[in-house]
């Protein structure tokens, strides 16, 4: 048997923002414009080893996905604060390939959604 993980969810991502479409479209646009600049500096700090910088990068990130409830990427900036604690850097390139891929995905359905849902 399959089993289908959500991206995201629509209507608990609405009812954050009290069903207003236009500002969770316009948070979707502001995530999907600003996502690439959080990975590089989740990867700079990784690069630094830089357990500080590294946890406020992926903190930032993860209150980002959190409007959207996008629980795949949210368990994987969790993995990667993991590392700021146990200096497990040798892990860090793996998960942030992960993190790439669930944003990607994340980036495609927030941009379908912000195409197609109706105006209200």
């Amino acid at each position: 048997m399959e089993t289908t993980v959500t991206v995201f969810d629509l209507d608990a991502a609405l009812a954050h923002v009290d069903g207003d479409v236009f500002i969770l479209k316009d948070l979707a646009t502001m995530l999907v414009d600003l996502y690439p600049e959080m990975v590089a500096k989740i990867e700079s700090s990784i690069d630094r080893r830089d357990a500080d910088s590294l946890y406020r990068a992926t903190h930032t990130l993860e209150g980002s996905l959190t409007t959207f409830f996008a629980q795949p990427a949210i368990t994987v900036t969790k993995s990667i604060q993991s590392i700021c604690q146990s200096k497990q850097w040798e892990d860090a390139p793996e998960i942030v390939e992960f993190l790439k891929t669930e944003l990607d995905r994340l980036a495609s359905k927030l941009k379908s959604m912000a195409e197609t849902s109706p105006d209200k």
